[in-house]
């Protein structure tokens, strides 16, 4: 895909076709002559990785230019190639303070999250389809571990690598993103999606409490629609061109 400029930026996407409803799986290197960032790294397959590294390559880049990895949030589509990246270079990695325990897979938070499943299924008189949830969750714990974020994880402030920082929790608890004011682009992850609506998952906080996820997620695209923006690159699909409508 041919680069986009948006002002001081030079964006290359890195799009993964799929023949579902998220349509394509997205990550973006980013340039503003100072750094180059890659934000979100998708999915941990070995066609990801080739697609990555061809996009390095044809624009005349290595991994080791890399500045940093910039993380929208914790799901596995937006972080896969992160190990694969740090494994060869040592890159540093930002994502929100509360991403950390997620992406860390840490044995004590995944425990408390279980523990907040089970009592939220027992209150919604979920049966047997809660327990069946429930054990695959506890399955989860074991069969994923090799998936926690190896490197250092460095907690975003309000402002990196020429972008301001914006948390827009719901569909995730610590979602952010990354808004250029000069350039009007904002690197939303799942926060706003073109040809589907983000969904507010439910998740506890830290300490172990439903957060009010839908009520979030309306916060969060109200501070998305007062922003000046020409272009908003989602985790999925296409680019956005008019994100109010």
């Amino acid at each position: 895909m041919e680069p986009i400029k948006a002002g001081n930026l030079t964006i290359y996407p890195i799009i993964l076709d799929v023949d579902h409803k998220l349509k394509s799986f997205n990550s973006y290197l980013v340039e503003d002559g100072h750094s180059l960032s890659l934000i979100d790294a998708g999915m941990n397959k070995d066609e990801y990785w080739n697609l990555f590294t061809n996009t390095l390559h044809t624009f005349g880049f290595e991994v080791r230019d890399l500045t940093g990895i910039l993380l929208t949030h914790h799901h596995f589509d937006h972080i896969g190639l992160v190990n694969r990246i740090t494994d060869e270079v040592a890159i540093p990695v930002y994502a929100h303070k509360k991403a950390i325990p997620r992406l860390k897979r840490d044995p004590e938070f995944m425990q408390q999250r279980v523990d907040f499943y089970i009592k939220l299924y027992e209150e919604m008189g979920c049966g047997e389809a809660g327990s069946k949830q429930i054990d695959y969750l506890l399955n989860a714990i074991e069969k994923y571990k090799h998936t926690a974020i190896k490197a250092e994880i460095t907690p975003l402030d309000k402002q990196i690598h020429g972008f301001h920082v914006i948390e827009v929790p719901g569909h995730s608890p610590d979602q952010v993103a990354f808004y250029n004011e000069e350039a009007k682009v904002l690197f939303g992850g799942d926060v706003l999606i073109d040809h589907i609506s983000s969904n507010a998952l439910i998740e506890p906080d830290e300490r172990g409490e439903r957060i009010l996820s839908l009520i979030q997620q309306m916060d969060s695209l109200k501070k998305c629609s007062q922003l000046s923006l020409d272009y908003v690159f989602s985790g999925h699909g296409e680019m956005i061109d008019n994100h109010k409508i």
